[in-house]
């Protein structure tokens, strides 16, 4: 296991995963939203409740609610658009990668997960082509 804070307590930040836990810790225990004071900048949220309480009135009355795939065939894989889908299935020449700044950093270092062991870290660095 990773550590996700050093060793005054601080979160350790330089990582992908680390980052992601600190998402989901930092938000810290589940609010009592009946005390909450909703204002004109939380729209967004006002709009994504109400939209989630349709839906679940939707299932009380027996209903689907929407976007439920029901085929299986149909199931198996939905496509979600993505802007880099044509270089993540076909991938790029390592040459290539100074063109894509997002994956251009994995050529820097490994980042994905702090206290990992050097030889994973080594073997990512190897199947990169970045061996230092």
């Amino acid at each position: 296991m990773s550590p996700i804070k050093d060793e005054h307590g601080r979160w350790i930040t330089s990582h992908v995963i680390n980052q992601d836990i600190i998402a989901w810790v930092g938000q810290g225990r589940i609010a009592d939203r009946t005390k909450e004071n909703i204002g004109p900048s939380d729209l967004g949220i006002v709009m994504i409740r109400k939209r989630l309480f349709e839906e679940l009135e939707a299932i009380a009355q027996g209903r689907d609610p929407k976007a439920i795939l029901r085929d299986p065939n149909v199931a198996k894989c939905v496509e979600l658009p993505y802007f880099q889908k044509r270089e993540s299935v076909e991938g790029i020449p390592l040459e290539d990668y100074e063109k894509y700044p997002l994956l251009e950093a994995r050529l820097k270092a490994f980042r994905h997960c702090y206290g990992q062991p050097s030889e994973v870290r080594r073997a990512f660095e190897q199947a990169m082509g970045i061996e230092k």
